[in-house]
């Protein structure tokens, strides 16, 4: 009689759940009982439904319910999309069951089951304890970082009060944190592991679930803190281009030639060392502020580019301390020292090494002007330029700029406009430029001997006065070329008229 009440509530139950309607979609499991985990009443038997209406047959075929690992038989009752199986003899308490339903499964179209459905319950009450899953480190692990973390996997959630049962052998000071939504326990020492100590990490029988349920029995892990006592060893550092290609490697004996702005520079360990302390163990004299292209962390291979350009033509010096450490803790044996030259041609920034400009509107007579000329004079008449008309004129610049003709630097005619400066005292001259171009020049050939110079021209107007006085034409610092390098001073010629 108690087993025809208990299939009539089961059979009420399953029409209950019996909501879903035949639709287009994946057949699959849409859901089970009796659910899974712990059950204090055995259930008088298991069902499935499904999202899709069953092949009865080819779902009975692929069905089992495993007891302990034996199979389980009985009868199948169906209910629409629900399939109900009663066992022949019934279920029984202490025992953990096995509901697996195999792919051959079909929908009455012929569409198969998508993937194995498993699922487990059981009617074993020691099932409520939690289990340690898996530690990190694994037992006999290797503590490999001085301030490495313990962390501790279990089965249920813990209760973080009970973490005082976690008990070190030696004593290790530190703190116990709950993460995971409580399934991990996480230790952070307050104090590096002793590099070669073993550990013994014991959870007591207090340890509890956050449900109250205690561990069945203790759980005794060991460790070992770093066995590797061997320092690491600076391999090469390499100078990278500006696609991080290597092409040289410094020379700790000798000054090293040709650094170019676009430079990187790659440090290469005998195994991986923390990104960290290679940025604390670097600096340069003078200072110019080095920073980590490469990824952080432990690596063998770490790359730095300059904050700032070193001045071009001067030397550097590039400091690595022994401070640069290994996972175990290890520091390097000695340090490290390399004189570099910033002498790159690609680097050079553009300098003015002098000017061309005509004496009269039609350029036939011109007078060059160098760089360091003082007081020379510039014959601009009257029957030149009449007095307060402006006239057309043009001021052609040659510049000393990087690379090697015809690859070298042009100057850069945005930049040229900014920072070029015309200026005449008593208000002899005044010159209003209206545009800059590094090519189509007034006069196609350059000035002999200076073939080799970058040119470029401002063009614009040319106001004569009957005055005398000083002319001034510039340009101003950071005047910049085609490759990106900045005049790093101002350049003036000084004429007379």
């Amino acid at each position: 009689m108690n087993r025809l009440i208990n299939l009539i509530a089961l059979g009420l139950f399953l029409s209950v759940l019996s909501c879903d309607l035949l639709r287009d979609g994946p057949f699959e499991v849409a859901g089970w009982s009796p659910g899974e985990g712990f059950h204090d009443v055995v259930p008088a038997g298991v069902s499935l439904w499904f999202t899709l209406e069953p092949d009865r047959l080819s779902v009975e075929r692929s069905f089992s319910l495993a007891e302990d690992g034996t199979a389980v038989s009985g009868s199948f009752v169906w209910n629409d999309l629900q399939m109900l199986f009663i066992p022949a003899s019934p279920l029984e308490k202490n025992r953990d069951y096995l509901i697996s339903l195999g792919t051959e499964a079909q929908d009455i179209r012929g569409l198969s089951l998508e993937r194995r459905f498993e699922a487990l319950f059981t009617t074993r009450p020691e099932s409520l304890r939690p289990v340690l899953l898996e530690s990190f480190p694994p037992d006999l692990g290797i503590l490999e970082d001085e301030r490495e973390t313990i962390t501790l996997r279990f089965s249920q959630a813990m209760d973080r009060a009970s973490f005082a049962g976690f008990l070190f052998s030696p004593l290790v000071q530190g703190t116990w944190l709950s993460e995971n939504s409580g399934y991990d326990a996480v230790f952070i020492p307050q104090d590096p592991w002793t590099n070669g100590r073993d550990y013994r990490l014991t959870a007591g029988t207090e340890i509890k679930s956050e449900a109250g349920h205690a561990l069945g029995k203790p759980v005794v892990l060991h460790f070992s803190a770093g066995l590797d006592n061997e320092p690491p060893r600076l391999g090469a550092v390499h100078v990278l281009d500006s696609r991080l290609e290597r092409i040289r490697t410094l020379d700790p004996e000798t000054e090293n030639p040709f650094w170019e702005r676009s430079y990187a520079l790659e440090f290469v360990f005998s195994e991986p060392v923390d990104s960290a302390s290679v940025v604390s163990a670097l600096s340069s004299e003078p200072s110019m502020g080095l920073v980590l292209c490469s990824f952080p962390g432990y690596g063998v291979s770490h790359v730095f580019r300059f904050g700032s350009d070193p001045v071009w033509g001067t030397s550097f010096t590039l400091k690595l301390d022994n401070t640069v450490k290994d996972k175990p803790g290890n520091v390097l044996a000695e340090s490290f020292r390399y004189r570099i030259k910033a002498d790159g041609p690609a680097s050079k920034p553009p300098s003015l090494a002098g000017i061309r400009l005509p004496l009269d509107p039609g350029g036939e007579n011109t007078a060059v002007y160098r760089v360091g000329d003082l007081f020379e004079d510039l014959p601009v008449e009257n029957s030149a330029f009449p007095f307060d008309t402006e006239k057309n004129f043009w001021i052609e610049l040659y510049f000393d700029t990087a690379g090697e003709s015809p690859e070298s630097a042009e100057i850069n005619t945005f930049s040229l406009m900014e920072k070029f400066r015309f200026s005449a005292t008593n208000n002899a001259l005044s010159f209003s430029p209206r545009e800059a171009a590094v090519s189509g020049f007034t006069i196609p050939q350059a000035v002999p001997g200076w073939e080799k110079f970058s040119r470029a021209e401002i063009r614009g107007l040319l106001t004569n006065r009957p005055y005398g006085g000083m002319v001034t034409i510039e340009t101003g610092q950071a005047l910049a070329d085609s490759f990106g390098n900045l005049s790093a001073e101002t350049f003036r010629i000084l004429l007379l008229k």
